[in-house]
């Protein structure tokens, strides 16, 4: 794991440098694999965790037949900064539109991997 957060950490410096605003989510839902839940703390320098779902196939099978058959990866082929997204979420969050859903995040991400583990 030690070769992951190497990359994570380079790929954030890179993209700091670059200004483009990316942040560690995209490296650790790539890089390591299956489900998971991953956190950091809104301090410098950033440390981030993840722990692995506790996900049994032949408990849910029903569940992830389910997900195995809608699961589909496409490519657009169109890039994106995360600079632009974080510019639009800023002006949403100053316009009142989702300052709620932020502070709902952290519990619906823990309520979403115990769905999954659960197989809901």
């Amino acid at each position: 794991m030690f070769f992951v957060f190497c990359v994570s950490d380079g790929v954030l410096v890179v993209e700091q440098m670059m200004t483009t605003g990316g942040g560690w989510q995209d490296q650790i839902g790539g890089l390591l694999p299956a489900f998971k839940l991953g956190r950091s703390d809104a301090k410098l320098p950033l440390e981030v965790t993840w722990t692995q779902l506790n996900v049994n196939d032949n408990r849910n099978k029903v569940f992830w037949d389910d997900f195995d058959e809608r699961m589909v990866l496409v490519y657009t082929g169109q890039t994106r900064l995360a600079r632009n997204l974080l510019q639009s979420v800023l002006r949403n969050w100053y316009s009142g539109t989702i300052s709620q859903l932020f502070d709902e995040l952290e519990e619906n991400a823990k309520q979403a991997a115990l769905a999954v583990e659960q197989g809901f």
